[in-house]
């Protein structure tokens, strides 16, 4: 379960910092454009624009350098060291997105309609500098989540980010070297058991055996993102994962049937490596489902309780 979690938190990552960033609202506008259109101009860099850049990132106090090379069409490849000093790299080719962690490997099929939250607020809070680029800054937030970005006022793409759970500081990203060129992603040739695919609640409930589990309530403004199935990195049988996200924080569904062989992970709430996310694993009908949120305890404990 562990591993399964561990996975988990690395495939928020990296949704968070490989696809565009969407909001709305209205304070002020910095070159003709309002929030929301600095926003759609980010989420259209992430797609269109490319380039190498070098930065630091910091996640659970941990602080680690990256390299990333962006390619058109939101390609990309990011490597980096894990918290035991580990290379490790993480990349999306157009279709497949991958992790490669010394011995461990994992991919997913990524749908091209995914659903694209919208945050409840957006603001521009100043401009500034960041990897000797001019920048626009600007925050946006649902509920007890918030980010503030620094995009390039010429090219769009986000070049500093800072997510915070309940005004404490969960995750850091800031470039701070940056070169606009062409960069050629090639795509995943990766054969991995852990790899898993984009599917709907039929096939995922006759994989898992079972009715699967839902959120049957959620805070305002998140939507379903991703249905996931692929076998368990442990046991290598069926597991089926849900992301709900309101594009700033998400909470993740792990299930597998109660029949198949589980991990000991123990009824109840409790904190994970990461001090900002919750998790807690409960059998539900026919279903062991564990579940990961980057929320508030008392959301997430409301999802959790609904949970059907």
């Amino acid at each position: 379960m562990k591993r399964r979690i561990w996975i988990g938190l690395g495939i928020a990552l990296l949704l968070l910092l490989g696809v565009g960033v969407w909001g709305f609202g209205y304070v002020r506008q910095v070159d003709g454009r309002s929030p929301a259109q600095w926003l759609a101009y980010a989420d259209q860099a992430s797609k269109q624009c490319a380039y190498y850049a070098e930065g630091q990132s910091m996640t659970n106090g941990t602080s680690t350098r990256f390299v990333l090379e962006q390619g058109t069409g939101g390609r990309y490849v990011m490597t980096t060291k894990d918290a035991q000093g580990q290379p490790c790299s993480l990349g999306y080719d157009g279709s497949q997105m991958w992790y490669s962690a010394g011995a461990k490997q994992g991919k997913i099929t990524v749908a091209q309609n995914s659903a694209t939250p919208l945050p409840g607020r957006a603001y521009i809070v100043g401009t500034a500098t960041a990897a000797g680029r001019s920048v626009v800054m600007l925050t946006v937030g649902n509920g007890n989540s918030q980010k503030k970005l620094s995009i390039d006022r010429k090219t769009g793409v986000v070049l500093a980010m800072t997510t915070r759970v309940q005004r404490q500081i969960q995750s850091e990203m800031e470039v701070d070297r940056v070169d606009y060129r062409a960069v050629t992603v090639t795509p995943c040739d990766m054969d991995c058991a852990t790899a898993a695919k984009v599917v709907d609640r039929a096939t995922l409930t006759a994989s898992l055996g079972g009715n699967i589990v839902e959120a049957k309530w959620l805070p305002k403004g998140y939507v379903l993102t991703d249905m996931l199935l692929g076998p368990c990195g442990e046991c290598g049988l069926p597991m089926g994962v849900l992301r709900y996200s309101d594009g700033i924080s998400a909470i993740t569904l792990f299930e597998m049937s109660r029949h198949a062989p589980m991990c000991d992970t123990g009824e109840g709430c409790r904190q994970t490596a990461n001090e900002h996310a919750l998790v807690m694993s409960k059998t539900v009908g026919e279903i062991e489902v564990t579940a990961l949120g980057t929320v508030d305890t008392k959301t997430f404990n409301k999802v959790v309780a609904h949970l059907r």
